[in-house]
């Protein structure tokens, strides 16, 4: 049985993984995300919806309705939101 702090610590590190990438050119907007991929790659099931919806809020992705989730548009409010850059 999976620890459910394990689980969050797992989704905790790929919402950091995602902001790292939407701000740096290694995802670009528009950029579609396999949700399925990254739940492999992280270990996570059931699928990233949560994640995806919290970095929705962030402003760091789009979701559209069954169609997944893509790399929203760099904006002065996501930059400046982004806490990584300060370091």
């Amino acid at each position: 049985m999976e620890n459910k702090d394990d689980t969050k610590s797992r989704k905790s590190a790929l919402a950091v993984r995602l902001k790292a990438e939407v701000m740096t050119p290694k995802l670009c907007h528009g950029d579609d995300q396999d949700e399925a991929r990254l739940s492999k790659a992280f270990g996570l099931w059931p699928p990233l919806r949560e994640v995806f919806r919290h970095m929705a809020g962030l402003s760091y992705l789009e979701l559209r309705e069954s169609r997944g989730a893509w790399v929203s548009p760099r904006s002065y409010a996501t930059l400046r939101s982004s806490s990584w850059w300060r370091r």
